[in-house]
């Protein structure tokens, strides 16, 4: 048996297998010695079978080839149609994998293990969510930046980086908790085309939403506005009412303690300048 131990987001997760699996580049910093008592324990099982899937109404197909009923048991399989090659069965700090022996190459990579046991749940039940934005650090502070692929994260965080010597800790996704009485965001396994992913961590200045336009505008959100641009780039089981309830129970709490901002700009000096000048005068640097 295989075990192999990484943190994510203070969130300590132990993976034992009865096969190597390839750690990859991006989640290499995310490797712990395994002294902490895990909060997760994923374990794999071989099987010769899984057991039937009754399509009686009750279950529900996601967007991932998922069946999915409640929330203790997921059946995975790789395309529409197709027989599940896995079993998850979901228990209180536990994840046993049942998967048939000739999918073994199914898991042969870190990145695989991620997206199928879903990030997204286990922040969940730590008081936190996975992001799309760019994350940086400024006076031990954090900024992320959350907007759709292609509108510009990654140049403002560039353009950070460049006239503020602030520290770019993730360029696609980044973990957000509360812990501690506070919220604090985390860089997280997933580096987008930035290649940027850093285990590290720093309270949250602002979260700041962004759009192109031909000037630099900012305002700051009202919190339902805030929440439904940023569900729209958090990572989430939408085919899950419970998930979702609960996610939109954490949103609400967050906006009501971090400051949004949306901020319509320009590739250039000048929205750094307007954002940073925004966020001293609200006292948040």
């Amino acid at each position: 048996m295989y075990e192999y131990f990484f943190q994510f987001a203070d969130i300590h997760i132990r993976i034992a297998a009865p096969f190597r699996i390839h750690v990859s580049s991006e989640s290499i910093p995310f490797m712990s010695q395994g002294i902490e008592e895990p909060h997760l324990i994923l374990s794999f099982l071989p099987v010769d079978s899984l057991p039937t899937i009754s399509l009686d109404g009750n279950w529900i197909e996601d967007r991932y080839y998922r069946y999915v009923r409640g929330l203790h048991e997921i059946f995975v399989r790789s395309f529409p149609g197709a027989d599940p090659y896995a079993r998850l069965v979901c228990g209180d700090g536990s994840i046993q994998c049942e998967y048939l022996s000739n999918f073994e190459s199914k898991f042969a990579e870190t990145c695989d293990i991620l997206n199928l046991i879903g990030l997204e749940k286990i922040l969940l039940d730590h008081s936190g969510f996975l992001l799309h934005s760019s994350l940086i650090c400024h006076q031990n502070k954090t900024i992320l930046f959350s907007a759709p692929c292609g509108v510009g994260k990654s140049t403002q965080a560039d353009l950070w980086n460049r006239f503020r010597s602030a520290e770019i800790l993730n360029g696609d996704r980044a973990g957000v908790r509360f812990s501690n009485d506070f919220w604090c965001a985390y860089g997280m396994p997933f580096a987008g085309t930035s290649g940027i992913y850093q285990n590290a961590s720093a309270p949250i200045a602002a979260v700041v939403t962004l759009d192109q336009g031909p000037e630099n505008l900012i305002q700051r959100l009202r919190p339902m506005e805030a929440i439904r641009r940023l569900l729209l780039e958090c990572s989430c089981r939408r085919w899950d009412s419970e998930f979702m309830n609960r996610m939109l129970d954490l949103l609400l709490k967050f906006v009501g303690s971090v400051p949004v901002y949306h901020l319509v700009c320009r590739p250039d000096e000048g929205a750094v300048n307007l954002l940073y000048d925004t966020l001293l005068k609200d006292g948040l640097l």
